[in-house]
């Protein structure tokens, strides 16, 4: 019991750094600033339509849902809500996750994103999305591989998915897709490649080429952090 508390506290610091340095570089990067892609987190982002809460309650099922497993509050397969508002802990032995969810502007500058996107459906999506919810890989990366670290990823975030999610954000590469609901049972399935390399080519815009001022890893600000959180 005492290792887990001692591990709660632990992780509940480390979340709360990868806050503080959201804030930080929320309030003094540029809009156009182009992060190292060293410092990016592993994330998968919902830009949503409306704000939207969440209750403990409501992640475990999440979780239990996407997993397979009960979760609760202690133990192996833990669900919880962290002390600041919006910023949530998911923990089982595959990997550790933060759940954060906003009812705000996912990007510093709405408008500045916005405008360096030619896609009218991306374009759209970033203008209308008043609020947002990631899960992040927190703590050491699992050794399985990344496609298995999004798998986890995509399997919990599509459990929040649904009518008012605009987009998608892989955070690794800076893709953006515009949500259809054919996405849900790739997410289900933990198939992140299928959204963003294969099934669904047209609702996919990354920067390639001439075109490297439309990535979202170059204008998301919210979501560079460094690694060793």
């Amino acid at each position: 019991m005492r290792t887990l508390l001692i591990l709660g506290v632990v992780v509940a610091l480390l979340l709360l750094g990868l806050w503080i340095f959201r804030s930080f570089r929320t309030s003094t990067a540029k809009p156009d600033e182009s992060p190292n892609s060293g410092e990016r987190i592993t994330s998968l982002v919902l830009l949503l339509k409306t704000p939207r809460s969440l209750s403990d309650r409501e992640l475990q099922d999440a979780a239990g849902r996407a997993f397979k497993h009960v979760f609760g509050s202690e133990g192996e397969y833990v669900a919880a809500a962290m002390p600041r508002e919006g910023f949530f802990i998911v923990r089982m032995p595959e990997m550790n996750m933060g759940v954060i969810t906003m009812n705000s502007p996912y990007f510093t500058d709405v408008v500045a994103a916005a405008d360096s996107i030619r896609e009218f459906d991306v374009k759209r999506a970033i203008q209308d999305h008043s609020a947002w919810i990631s899960v992040d890989v927190i703590g050491r990366p699992p050794s399985d591989g990344s496609a298995a670290i999004h798998g986890r990823l995509a399997k919990l975030i599509g459990q929040f998915a649904g009518p008012e999610t605009l987009a998608i954000i892989r955070t690794k590469d800076g893709k953006i897709a515009t949500y259809v609901p054919a996405f849900a049972d790739a997410l289900q399935r933990g198939d992140v490649d299928a959204i963003f390399d294969a099934e669904f080519p047209d609702f996919i815009i990354r920067a390639e080429g001439d075109d490297k001022e439309l990535a979202v890893a170059e204008i998301d600000i919210r979501s560079d952090t460094s690694q060793g959180y």
